[in-house]
């Protein structure tokens, strides 16, 4: 089926959905054999056309900063993850380190179940996996009069015949199953001492309530000597200075100042304000958090190993029983705020016609202006290849679509894309909204790259200099 397309004005996503627009007619009126050729299925399913959301970068640099709290996001934002592989460093103690790598399957049922999770629930499923494997692995080894899996093979031939093959045929499950939860429980800790050591739980709750930070709470973030990352203190900033259009130069100045002494690269951030004085949206659309090793040994000390997680949970909640740990560090779960493009893609989805929603989408997530909200998506370019088999123009605002897309009704597809960097914050936020919709929607997410924090910045810093 053939999408309708739009895309804010002026910059390269109007670019890109110009010519998509012109390829797509082009095919659809020279092709011999039409990729979008009307059928009876088509005719049918025409009133539910996809919608192609072509957005520019510039739109929301906030989502690209902010500090995760979400599994894979997490994952994503401090060791990166490049073709479903994630390395991690670690120090042994002694001062050596050593780099570790994890392949992320596909098939992998717990990575499948808690990639969008919080990351403090995802240390209990991790508990649970640990506790079930536990058992059964207990069970296997006392119907084999053995001690351990790795014992298996020197099974009690006394046992009865139905108890060895149970014990011989489970044991390669259990062997997959011990891999999966080893891999998950070391980049759990790896993840924990992160956080711990960039106090990353701290600058997640000073995100998550930005429209309360002031500049002596920001100033004291900065020069925290504990906080111990500059691009931490960086994005923060940046964040902030996002979120309140009304700041005084002279307070900007009096931040930089300790940026730099906090040994901060301030090229990303000078491209930032060059951005922010030419699309004021920047700053009345705040983008909130969502929600966003050590090897193990042998399989009896795999067992024993995640109350070290525990115990290192405890260190940054000031908790002193499990029960009160996990309590205080639910209270760190993010809200569910819908994300400026998944507002704009509701809007899209639900009644491309009328930005109304748009204007209410925003106004609940980060308290934006829902006349400005809706301005801007009516001056998007939209277009509707079809269009040109019934001669009418392909190019024009909402208003002038109004009529032809009315009876289209609410899509249940979109394709969204963004050019320039994407992240896993942006693609979750979207998928617990195509997940929350009724009925259930589907939608595709891409960017150009898909880069976390560190990579974003670098970004920025190279386009400052060629600016």
């Amino acid at each position: 089926t053939i999408p309708t397309i739009c895309a804010p004005r002026g910059n390269a996503a109007e670019m890109v959905a110009t010519r998509l627009d012109a390829k797509l007619r082009e095919h659809i009126m020279n092709s011999r054999h039409n990729l979008f050729a009307d059928s009876a299925e088509d005719i049918v399913t025409q009133s539910r056309r996809p919608v192609l959301v072509l957005l520019d970068r510039d739109l929301d640099l906030s989502s690209m900063l902010t500090h995760s709290w979400t599994y894979q996001a997490l994952i994503h934002d401090l060791y990166d993850i490049q073709l479903n592989q994630v390395s991690i460093v670690q120090d042994d103690g002694s001062g050596r380190t050593s780099k570790r790598s994890y392949d992320i399957n596909t098939n992998d049922a717990f990575w499948e179940s808690n990639a969008m999770l919080p990351f403090p629930e995802v240390a209990i499923n991790i508990d649970d996996a640990s506790n079930a494997f536990k058992r059964e692995a207990d069970e296997i080894t006392r119907m084999g009069g053995v001690k351990s899996l790795d014992e298996v093979g020197d099974l009690n031939m006394g046992a009865s015949t139905k108890q060895l093959q149970r014990a011989i045929t489970t044991l390669p499950e259990l062997t997959a199953r011990k891999a999966n939860i080893d891999m998950h429980m070391n980049i759990a800790t790896s993840l924990l001492e992160m956080i711990k050591e960039r106090q990353l739980d701290v600058l997640f709750q000073m995100e998550e309530q930005l429209g309360r930070q002031t500049k002596v709470s920001i100033l004291e973030a900065i020069n925290d000597p504990e906080k111990k990352n500059p691009q931490d203190k960086l994005r923060l900033f940046a964040l902030y200075m996002l979120a309140n259009d009304g700041l005084r130069p002279g307070d900007i100045e009096e931040c930089e100042a300790a940026l730099k002494l906090a040994g901060c690269d301030l090229a990303s951030l000078e491209y930032i304000r060059k951005l922010r004085s030419l699309n004021k949206m920047n700053a009345s659309i705040t983008s909130p958090a969502l929600g966003t090793g050590t090897s193990a040994g042998p399989s009896g000390d795999l067992l024993g190993k995640f109350s070290s997680i525990s115990n290192r949970l405890a260190g940054f909640t000031d908790s002193s029983s499990l029960g009160s740990i996990f309590s205080n560090v639910r209270n760190l779960l993010p809200s569910r705020k819908q994300l400026p493009v998944t507002c704009l893609v509701e809007s899209a989805m639900g009644n491309r016609a009328n930005a109304g929603g748009l204007g209410a989408g925003l106004r609940s997530a980060a308290g934006g202006s829902s006349s400005t909200a809706a301005r801007m998506f009516e001056d998007f370019v939209h277009f509707d290849p079809k269009q040109a088999r019934r001669g009418n123009l392909a190019g024009s605002n909402a208003n002038a679509l109004r009529g032809s897309l009315a009876a289209d009704g609410a899509a249940q597809e979109a394709i969204v894309f963004v050019v320039g960097g994407g992240n896993y914050v942006e693609y979750q936020n979207l998928m617990e909204f195509a997940q929350r919709s009724t009925p259930c929607k589907h939608i595709v997410y891409g960017s150009t790259d898909i880069v976390n924090a560190s990579s974003f910045l670098a970004q920025l810093s190279r386009l400052n200099e060629t600016s």
